[in-house]
């Protein structure tokens, strides 16, 4: 038993250290949209010796969440993700294909979906919302008042996940390049991904920035020019895992 424990020691030490570079502590004093991560040390004794409880992942989006068009679900980029991530973590794929943030008309609005009530009762300990490729117009039709209104509803929406009994830590992850339509692009490079940013600033948050990541995807990457074929999910995993780790230390 004290050999058990003794093996255990350094895990805990690596555990509370990640906790408190992402911002853990004291979660309860902490306003909505900046809390960290809350069950990181929770433990089950099994017996013969207590086990750490992985850590929960909730993935919030659209089709790129979902995997449109991958050939099987286990290549959307949440469960490739899962895989590079370990035994440490548990991913849950609430992804939505068509789901928006504002733009009901041509879209679903992702808070009445199922996989938005999924996501709420899936008890994250972090939610990472990539969303916004479907609010995305021409670059002209994004006006003052469409940037308003995306940004209270966006907001909102990180506030009603910050504020659940687990507590998770959120993190905002920017739109994915597009290559279907220059001026659908052009307004998520220029208009959706600096507001993304400033939110990710304005309320103390994390973000990931996979726009970036998939800038220099080509055709090749694509099975549509929207959505990402099985090797483009693939990088996008490794892009999600390469920044959530560099957050969580």
């Amino acid at each position: 038993m004290k050999n058990a424990i003794k093996k255990l020691l350094p895990l805990a030490a690596v555990l509370l250290a990640a906790a408190m570079l992402g911002g853990c502590g004291a979660e309860t004093d902490k306003p909505a949209g900046t809390s960290g991560i809350g069950r990181t040390s929770e433990t089950k004794d099994t017996g013969t010796e207590k086990t750490t409880a992985p850590l929960r992942i909730t993935c919030v989006g659209d089709s790129i969440t979902f995997g449109e068009c991958a050939t099987t679900p286990d290549a959307s980029y949440p469960s490739v993700m899962a895989g590079i991530l370990g035994d440490g973590y548990l991913v849950e794929n609430c992804g939505k294909s068509g789901a928006a943030v504002i733009n009901g008309e041509t879209a679903i609005l992702y808070t009445s979906t199922a996989e938005y009530r999924k996501s709420l009762g899936s008890t994250p300990d972090i939610v990472i919302m990539m969303l916004g490729t479907n609010d995305s117009c021409s670059k002209n039709d994004w006006t003052a008042e469409k940037e308003a209104g995306f940004k209270a509803k966006y907001i909102a929406l990180i506030d009603t996940y910050a504020g659940l009994e687990s507590r998770p830590k959120v993190i905002l992850a920017t739109c994915p390049k597009r290559t279907d339509a220059k001026a659908f692009d052009d307004c998520i490079r220029l208009k959706m991904v600096p507001l993304i940013k400033a939110v990710a600033e304005e309320k103390g948050l994390s973000v990931i920035d996979i726009y970036d990541a998939t800038k220099d995807f080509t055709r090749d990457d694509y099975v549509d020019a929207l959505h990402p074929n099985d090797g483009g999910y693939k990088k996008l995993a490794e892009a999600m895992a390469k920044g959530l780790k560099g957050i969580l230390g």
